[in-house]
């Protein structure tokens, strides 16, 4: 399973040189926290904000980003784990953690 942070889906809907690798992990089946949504957006917008990006290339990332397929969680299932790791990460980035490690499989004989 691949799970997706606001950095990433950013950095491949509206970064410039774009590496192969993040674009291959964003053709598999993605999942992410729900919140991702709003971090998506909040991002796009500081970025038209602080002018590094144009409104015309805004809109097109917020309805590419909309259309993209990708499983959204909940966060009240991954909240114990979030409160966890409270003291290494964010609850934004912690949230994206725990969701990996919530879904993670072992793989073995």
């Amino acid at each position: 399973m691949i799970v997706v942070d606001a950095s990433a889906m950013v950095e491949a809907l509206v970064g410039r040189g774009v590496s192969d690798a993040l674009l291959d992990a964003l053709s598999d089946e993605i999942h992410a926290p729900c919140l991702l949504d709003v971090e998506v957006l909040s991002v796009l917008g500081g970025l038209l904000l602080g002018g590094r990006i144009d409104s015309a290339a805004a809109e097109e990332a917020r309805h590419d980003y909309f259309a993209f397929s990708l499983t959204r969680h909940e966060i009240g299932p991954l909240a114990d784990r979030i409160w966890q790791l409270r003291h290494q990460y964010t609850s934004y980035d912690a949230s994206s953690l725990a969701l990996g490690l919530h879904q993670a499989r072992l793989l073995g004989p």
